[in-house]
C-alpha cells in the first residue's frame, strides 16, 4: 500500500486514515493508536466498566434487595 505524504503525516499526528486498496475499504492508524482501542474494547475492559456502571446505578437503590431476591 502505498501512501501520501499528507496520509502520511495525518497518520504521524494520531489521525485515522481511510482509504481503498484493492477494492477493499481500510483504515490506516498508527500502531499506539490501535492498541489504545484495541486494549478500551476488549472484553475485560467492557466487563469492568459494565460492573463499575452497574455498581453506581445500584447505590441508594432502596429496591436493591427486593430485585436481587426476584426468582426467575
Amino acid at each position: 500500500m502505498k501512501l501520501t505524504d499528507a496520509e502520511k503525516q495525518a497518520i504521524a499526528q494520531g489521525e485515522t486514515i481511510r482509504t481503498t486498496t484493492d477494492g477493499i475499504q481500510v483504515a490506516v492508524l498508527r500502531i499506539d493508536v490501535f492498541e489504545n482501542i484495541s486494549s478500551a474494547l476488549s472484553p475485560k475492559a467492557v466487563s469492568a466498566l459494565i460492573e463499575e456502571t452497574m455498581s453506581e446505578y445500584d447505590q441508594g437503590d432502596p429496591l436493591l434487595e427486593s430485585y436481587q431476591n426476584l426468582k426467575t
